[in-house]
């Protein structure tokens, strides 16, 4: 699943009655080049990896829209995991994001700030938006 380059947008944009026919390429770099060499008239992305392209890729596109933010890469377990095990791989991460040497870890796979997450606050709005109905299975 690509949460913030496909589920998210998808269902924004059909929550306002926008439909589009989605075509996966797998990565969000074949999506940017796709739209350069005009396979494709649109794409989504995620605002860091299109940074990270080439200055003279950057400049061949244009960001039509941009998703509200939402929290990204959440930290979860099933409920099956003792309490303990779950407070202690949360202590675990959250002190990782208190130290400079943890902070650029951290930075590594992409995790700048790491926060204890709410429910309600963080991820409960999803719901509303049915992300399911977006799912693609694939054999990725």
């Amino acid at each position: 699943m690509r949460f913030a380059a496909s589920l998210l947008p998808r269902a924004l944009l059909a929550r306002d009655g926008i439909r589009i026919t989605p075509s996966y390429v797998r990565t969000h770099s074949n999506v940017y080049r796709a739209v350069i060499l005009g396979s494709s008239k649109a794409g989504g992305g995620v605002n860091n990896t299109l940074q990270r392209e080439r200055p003279e890729v950057r400049q061949e596109l244009r960001v039509l829209w941009r998703t509200p933010p939402f929290p990204a890469h959440p930290f979860s377990a099933a409920a099956s995991v003792p309490a303990a095990v779950r407070q202690s791989v949360q202590a675990g991460f959250l002190e990782l994001g208190r130290t400079p040497h943890g902070r650029q870890l951290l930075a590594k796979v992409q995790l700048p700030k790491v926060v204890k997450a709410d429910h309600g606050r963080d991820y409960a709005p999803l719901a509303a938006l049915g992300l399911e109905r977006f799912v693609v299975k694939s054999d990725e």
